[in-house]
């Protein structure tokens, strides 16, 4: 169902070349500078709709598809980074934008990188929340703050069948439950405590349940395709992003995003104190300013 606001406008889709659907959603100015955001892992495109005033305010379009097999997007089996950076060209294409700005959050910050690599010209600036780096090392996927994402990396894929099972079950779970474990998981960090007790039970079954709307088989596609050779040498991308972490982060750890920092030569680590993962919900024009100011 398409839902059309003058601050939110969901169910939108597009009509990839392979037949796939690649859907989104815009939240704040139709009219406004464009930003293509990237959502988390077990989210949806819906995880930044708590932006829609304020990016309203501040004359900015938020643009955010669903990854395939998440929320709208049809799904694309065996899926890589480059794929979706494939899929983003032909995505900016549809709608007729030649540049945009590019922000991307927590497991969505991995798919920004191949983005950066593949199709540099077509973004404006670019920067990253709580970024992933590649799951190349168990002490790397041990240092992961949520046991959801350890499991989802490290699982192997003869148990594919169980993590399928768990996420549709998972799905089906009462919202205060959910809302309670949120707060548990994120409970090192009191500035995401705060976010997650702030978020009505709603905002949080809307998240996770348009990840699974296909069922689980997507969600294990975006974590795979991150554990996975990423494919591209990060020391080729030429352009610039800004990384932000939160010096309170236990979801991400810092380690990676260092890492990342080190790999990237336009990359800029930049740490935002007293914030955890979610950065965006405490310093969001900070994040609008660097992107458009």
């Amino acid at each position: 169902m398409t839902t059309t606001h003058s601050l939110v406008r969901d169910g939108l889709g597009v009509k990839l070349s392979d037949g796939r659907t690649l859907g989104f959603a815009e939240f704040g100015d139709p009219r406004g500078s464009p930003m293509l955001y990237f959502h988390g892992g077990i989210s949806c495109r819906l995880d930044m709709a708590f932006a829609a005033e304020r990016a309203f305010e501040r004359g900015i379009r938020i643009i955010a598809p669903d990854r395939p097999g998440t929320g709208l997007s049809d799904r694309l089996p065996d899926r890589t980074l480059t794929d979706w950076a494939i899929d983003v060209e032909e995505f900016l294409d549809q709608i007729e934008l030649d540049k945009v700005a590019l922000f991307g959050w927590s497991l969505g910050s991995s798919y920004v990188f191949p983005c950066a690599h593949r199709i540099p010209e077509r973004f404006t600036r670019i920067a990253t929340v709580g970024s992933c780096a590649m799951f190349d090392s168990p002490e790397y996927i041990e240092e992961m703050g949520l046991y959801l994402d350890r499991f989802l990396i490290s699982c192997p894929p003869s148990f594919r069948w169980l993590m399928r099972t768990f996420l549709v079950l998972l799905g089906k779970a009462p919202a205060h439950m959910l809302k309670n474990e949120a707060e548990k998981e994120v409970s090192k960090s009191a500035s995401d405590l705060a976010v997650v007790r702030g978020m009505s039970y709603s905002d949080v079954t809307t998240m996770l349940n348009g990840s699974l709307f296909q069922g689980g088989d997507g969600v294990i596609d975006d974590y795979w395709a991150v554990r996975e050779p990423w494919g591209f040498a990060l020391n080729e991308i030429l352009v610039d992003i800004t990384m932000f972490h939160g010096d309170e982060d236990t979801i991400a750890p810092l380690s990676g995003a260092t890492r990342l920092s080190e790999l990237i030569p336009g990359a800029r680590l930049v740490s935002v104190p007293a914030t955890g993962h979610f950065v965006q919900h405490r310093k969001l024009d900070l994040i609008f300013d660097t992107l458009f100011n």
